[in-house]
């Protein structure tokens, strides 16, 4: 099997286990505020990494991959502060929606990095995208509140970050980047942790459980993501991802019990289609140059 199509399996798992992350966390925000949340969940997650590659830092890391490695915690860390502050805010359907939106960004980001005009297909999807957007924020759908303009942001960094992963990888050790990148998160989640909130938390068996298990995901599907991801290109592994998006509506639905109205999952619909149509079709399943030449 060729390592591309491998990535393309892991980056389906990873999706599905991002899916259902939204509503875990959810669940875990009635217990402890959200910036400390982060705080906790890459605690863990770079525990794992630390007890499992630290030598790696020591035998593999050089001044670069130091840089690299936190600026890769640190729009990573944006990302998950925003979208845990924005979880605390809407709903985790709403959440799950309004992140697919990253899928969109990461090729707009590569055209804006490396001066490259975008395709037709991008063009469209960004624009139903849109669309999907303007019907969720519509009276009629879900109304367009704080805690959603908090979930956009986070979809940007997330869209930076994969953009990063993809350039950063293809030079730099990825188990050095990943343990370093823990450091990166930390960095500026504890800052943000006393500045926008007055950290609390009450240790209950709900939050436990869930802290256990979404720190343990991330830390392994934030390491899959760093090694799998230099074998497809960052658009690729966005375009896969997007299946994030509907299966957030249905594990919100099966453990918080969340409805949208119609119009609502309207507007969710069409971003999940502009972000298929943006790198889908021809891009995702035929056959193209990886930009790190492994095919």
């Amino acid at each position: 099997m060729k390592r591309s199509t491998q990535a393309d399996i892991v980056f389906l798992g990873i999706a599905i286990l991002w899916g259902s992350s939204f509503a875990l966390a959810k669940g875990a925000l009635a217990h402890v505020s959200p910036i400390f949340f982060v705080f906790m969940r890459f605690m863990l997650a770079g525990a794992i990494w630390g007890a499992l590659w630290q030598k790696k830092i020591k035998k593999n890391a050089r001044p670069g991959t130091w840089l690299r490695g936190l600026t890769l915690g640190g729009v990573l860390g944006g990302g998950f502060i925003f979208q845990t502050i924005g979880l605390e805010l809407t709903e985790a359907s709403m959440s799950g929606f309004i992140t697919g939106l990253w899928v969109v960004m990461v090729p707009v980001l590569v055209i804006v990095i490396r001066r490259t005009m975008p395709k037709t297909t991008s063009i469209i999807g960004v624009l139903i995208c849109t669309l999907g957007l303007w019907i969720l924020a519509s009276p009629s759908g879900a109304g367009f509140n704080l805690g959603d303009l908090f979930t956009l942001l986070s979809a940007t960094c997330f869209a930076l970050h994969i953009v990063f992963v993809e350039m950063f990888t293809a030079s730099h050790d990825t188990r050095a980047l990943t343990v370093i990148q823990a450091v990166g998160v930390l960095a500026i989640t504890i800052p943000s942790m006393f500045i926008f909130e007055s950290p609390a938390v009450e240790w209950t068996w709900p939050l436990i459980w869930r802290w256990l298990v979404l720190g343990t995901m991330a830390a392994g599907t934030l390491a899959m993501q760093i090694h799998w991801q230099r074998f497809i290109s960052a658009t690729r592994a966005a375009v896969i991802i997007t299946i994030e998006t509907p299966l957030a509506a249905v594990f919100a639905f099966l453990f918080l019990g969340e409805l949208l109205t119609g119009t609502a999952y309207l507007g969710g619909g069409l971003i999940f289609l502009g972000a298929l149509v943006a790198e889908g079709g021809a891009r995702l399943f035929g056959n193209r140059n990886n930009p790190v030449g492994v095919q």
